[in-house]
């Protein structure tokens, strides 16, 4: 997955918040 879905299933996982979304992005 990539864009918005994978950061945002990045997030779920790894629970680090905007952080891991921001990272991912």
């Amino acid at each position: 997955a990539g864009g918005v879905f994978g950061a945002n299933m990045q997030v779920v996982l790894t629970n680090d918040g905007p952080v891991t979304f921001w990272l991912q992005v």
